[in-house]
């Protein structure tokens, strides 16, 4: 699965990559209607393979993983915390 992933994520870096190029042609040459379209394709298929990665990756439970050094604060202690900023 985490082949698959990696694929799926390479695939879309592609199509960046590829938007991008196209994207900077675009603002040389805005009268090119034929960028545009062409880029709009590929900014559809960039978000089919984002919702493709974010279902890969709850099926493999990594939307549990939280980055480093992150903790969350319960909400008793953000009011409080908050209460006391703006009584100041």
């Amino acid at each position: 699965m985490a082949e698959q992933e990696r694929n799926l994520r390479k695939d879309r870096d592609q199509l960046v990559a590829e938007r991008n190029r196209l994207f900077h042609m675009f603002l040389e040459n805005p009268l090119e209607i034929r960028l545009a379209s062409e880029i709009k394709v590929i900014d559809d298929q960039v978000a089919e393979y984002n919702e493709r990665i974010r279902a890969e990756d709850r099926n493999a439970g990594l939307h549990e993983r939280k980055p480093p050094g992150f903790t969350k604060v319960s909400s008793r202690i953000e009011r409080p915390l908050l209460q006391k900023a703006n009584s100041r």
